[in-house]
């Protein structure tokens, strides 16, 4: 069994370089022939100068090899919450230098807008196969689903490439979205933001889950019963205590008339079933 907490939220979450100058010195002839050759060359070096100091960084082979090395002490055989060991057949495979090259050139500028800067930026580390030096390469692995309608939630495998184009602007370049494992997604009502949870707790006297103190058992007529105490800087002004079952159906356990509320914390209580309703 699955408890959780639940509460009606009123507030909106959000669920390169300067090159230094070169010292050039250009010897115009009396001729306006022999200024124009000058002033093109001066504007040739400095450009190439410009562009050698963007791909200062780690080789894209080295790069590569850093991350799969870091990828393979990620802890796949390690149990989470709600997170099961993943066998060899379900890890990600090791990222390729061409996987990176061909991410970068299928780019599709319009379906994922860019300034010019970035595209020269990025088709630059496919050409010279070399990173910029505030760019790199990453993973992450979480769950996601951003769709309420399907059941599921998806453990997904990420490769991003990550280019700064000045101090404060970047770009993040997805290489790799790989689906590992799928569990079943476990949400808050509509109009509702999880406090805690969801996590799988045991019937125990009281226990600590994050800002909540829970306690959670059965009662004589075999009720699911969560006794439930909070601070009241919380914010909250609905607050429902939830239970899942095995399927990922969703059980909304009904306040009764035990708990009350103090200076700084509230406390109340809430059941489900028993043998006069329908339980778990």
């Amino acid at each position: 069994m699955k408890h959780l907490l639940q509460t009606r939220s009123h507030i909106a979450s959000a669920e390169g370089l300067s090159p230094e100058p070169v010292p050039f010195r250009a010897h115009y002839g009396t001729q306006m022939r022999g200024k124009l050759a000058s002033a093109v060359l001066c504007l040739i070096l400095f450009g190439g100068y410009a562009k050698s100091q963007e791909f200062r960084g780690i080789a894209l082979p080295a790069a590569i090899a850093a991350l799969n090395e870091k990828a393979a002490k990620y802890p796949f055989d390690v149990e989470g919450i709600r997170s099961p060991p993943l066998s060899q057949d379900q890890r990600p495979t090791a990222c390729t230098e061409a996987e990176v090259i061909g991410a970068i050139q299928k780019w599709d500028r319009a379906q994922s807008p860019a300034d010019e800067k970035v595209y020269r930026t990025l088709q630059g580390i496919a050409e010279r196969k070399r990173l910029p030096l505030d760019a790199g390469l990453r993973f992450e692995c979480n769950w996601y689903n951003d769709d309420d309608r399907e059941k599921y939630e998806y453990r997904v495998w990420r490769i991003v490439l990550d280019v700064m184009i000045s101090t404060n602007t970047g770009y993040t370049l997805l290489i790799r979205d790989q689906k590992l494992d799928r569990r079943v997604a476990l949400r808050p009502a509509p109009g509702y933001s999880w406090i805690e949870g969801p996590w799988p707790v045991k019937p125990e006297p009281w226990g600590v889950l994050g800002r909540i103190v829970l306690s959670v058992e059965r009662d004589k007529e075999e009720a699911l019963v969560a006794s439930v105490a909070w601070p009241n800087n919380l914010g909250t002004e609905d607050l429902h205590a939830v239970a899942f079952d095995a399927e990922g159906n969703r059980h909304t356990l009904l306040p009764d008339r035990g708990g009350g509320v103090a200076a700084e914390v509230s406390l109340r209580r809430f059941e489900h079933g028993g043998r006069s309703g329908s339980g778990f």
